[in-house]
């Protein structure tokens, strides 16, 4: 979300490039942007640099003392040439100075899945612009918020809404500079802060936004961050398990490709396989929960299920929603699958049930019932007690209770389990 400093001087942030001293800073906001000592955290913004040096990327939120951040990143990286950006947006003068300082130093931009709201002030401050197919820019026009990041709404008006006369003088400067056409500017400003809107990388050339829009063979050559989308597709349809997915469910496979790609640029837990992998682990339980009673009593009685953990495995990765660390399923999707496993999930790919209304009724009810005998187990087991229903749905440990239930009663709390995990 664009967010806009209140007051600001419009004369001073358009002389940003020679930046004022701490004496000439007479606006408290602005002194502390550029003056202040805090940087967000790799948390929030995350700034690093290709093996060759060539390529910095910024990732993540542009919160207050990202421009600091990244100026610091580049007095230390000389040989940066590129400026590849994943980022939401944020503060608009973070976003405003950071892009400054890309076009003093004449540097290249690049975007590979998003680059919204104030960060396209950075992307329009390259000298050459340019953005993978699939990337999505996104504009809109800012809210005011106040030194603590809160929205300061119009009079009239609800906190978080933009302002009807809100100026965007910031968002217009860097865009002019640019050479991005006017009516694209009037566009992107018209659009309310609570949307987005996402133009085609037709109309952002057409525009002058970008110089270039690459696709897969140029993107290939890029040597930088991770995989492109069409090297993780490749890549996964290596296992057993995901080529099952393509073959059955090519657009459910390519949008789980898609979300792995585009969200690891700025959560770093896994990298792009890891997200991809508990996103099949998913999908895998989906299929099994939605099985024939057979199929499913087949799944629970394959030994493959139940791995044991080393010894050194850490109890917390054991009982998670979204971890693979012990996980039954986790494994098969990181081994691949065995014959058997595979002929049964194409089984229960094949035969998909309707889960009734009443059985749904029923899925909150019985899953507390198995959710108070799981709470004992892992309070002999050693794992920390976690908040909330859904504590283990569907890992080593929950399949391991899961056989000690009366046969009748395992397949119907396997679907609870996932009944619960989608809400």
């Amino acid at each position: 979300m664009v967010k806009a400093y209140l007051p600001i001087f419009v004369g001073l942030i358009l002389s940003v490039i020679g930046l004022p001293s701490r004496a000439d800073a007479a606006d408290n906001l602005l002194d502390l942007t550029l003056f202040g000592s805090d940087e967000p955290p790799d948390t929030v913004l995350k700034v690093d640099l290709s093996p060759d040096g060539t390529l910095m990327r910024i990732a993540g939120d542009l919160e207050t003392g990202s421009y600091r951040k990244v100026k610091r990143a580049l007095e230390g990286a000389k040989s940066v040439r590129t400026i590849w950006l994943a980022s939401v947006g944020g503060l608009v003068l973070e976003g405003f100075l950071i892009g400054s300082v890309v076009r003093q130093l004449k540097l290249d931009t690049y975007v590979e899945s998003h680059c919204a709201s104030a960060c396209t002030m950075i992307l329009t401050s390259g000298t050459h612009r340019a953005a993978y197919k699939r990337a999505k820019i996104g504009f809109h026009n800012s809210v005011e918020v106040d030194k603590d990041g809160q929205p300061v709404p119009a009079k009239g008006e609800t906190p978080g809404a933009a302002s009807a006369d809100e100026p965007d003088f910031m968002q217009m400067a860097a865009f002019r500079q640019a050479g991005v056409d006017t009516a694209f500017i009037d566009r992107a400003l018209a659009t309310p802060n609570n949307s987005i809107w996402e133009p085609s990388h037709d109309e952002l050339l057409k525009a002058h936004v970008l110089t270039r829009s690459l696709g897969d063979p140029e993107r290939t050559a890029i040597k930088g961050f991770d995989l492109s989308w069409s090297a993780l597709r490749g890549q996964l349809t290596a296992n057993s398990a995901w080529a099952l997915v393509a073959l059955s469910e090519e657009k459910a496979f390519d949008e789980i490709v898609t979300t792995a790609w585009s969200d690891t640029v700025e959560d770093q837990d896994g990298g792009m396989t890891g997200h991809a992998e508990r996103a099949l682990a998913e999908w895998i339980f989906t299929k099994i929960a939605g099985a024939p009673d057979p199929v499913v009593r087949q799944f629970l009685a394959a030994d493959a299920l139940s791995p044991r953990p080393s010894a050194a495995a850490d109890k917390e990765d054991r009982c998670g929603a979204h971890t693979t660390g012990g996980d039954a399923i986790a494994r098969m999707v990181k081994d691949g699958l065995s014959k058997q496993e595979l002929n049964l999930l194409k089984a229960a790919v094949a035969a998909q049930e309707p889960v009734s209304e009443e059985k749904e009724s029923l899925s909150l009810r019985r899953y507390a019932r198995f959710y108070s005998k799981m709470a004992k187990v892992l309070k002999s087991e050693g794992v920390p007690a976690k908040s909330g229903i859904k504590a283990c749905p569907w890992n080593r440990l929950a399949f391991d209770q899961l056989r000690t239930l009366p046969e009748s009663e395992q397949v119907p709390t396997l679907r609870a389990l996932h009944a619960v995990e989608r809400e």
